[in-house]
């Protein structure tokens, strides 16, 4: 018989901040966190955009508590697929956000249509192609 997953929802943390968590199976009786955050506000901030096997419900929650069209920045901590699970969807579904990474997880992570200063017809980040 194989174990349920507990069901996670958002959590308000500090005012305007929620962690959207999600549960991994482990081990038997197990879970590991894979969560990430909304800040609110005057300008929103997604950090992290979960792992791929809960795109679809990371989606749900974070957009239930914000607008796409009014998310300004999309922060990734690092490039890690736990943390990039719905990076290109959340890149389309909000066209007013920036993308912050560091370069390395840039490159290896963003689409070339959220490149800046590149050729339309990139398709690898050439000299001085920066994220938009």
């Amino acid at each position: 018989m194989e174990a349920t997953v507990p069901t996670t929802t958002p959590q308000l943390i500090a005012e305007e901040t929620f962690l959207i968590p999600n549960l991994a199976p482990a081990e038997p009786g197990a879970y590991v966190p894979v969560s990430s955050l909304l800040i609110r506000g005057e300008e929103p901030v997604i950090v992290d955009t979960s792992a791929p096997i809960f795109r679809e419900r990371w989606k749900e929650a974070v957009f239930s508590l914000v607008d796409p069209a009014d998310v300004k920045w999309i922060f990734l901590s690092h490039d890690d697929g736990d943390h990039t699970g719905a990076l290109h969807e959340v890149l389309v579904a909000c066209p007013s956000a920036t993308l912050v990474s560091s370069f390395f997880a840039a490159l290896t992570t963003a689409p070339p249509t959220k490149w800046t200063n590149c050729p339309a017809t990139s398709t690898t980040r050439p000299s001085g192609c920066s994220t938009a």
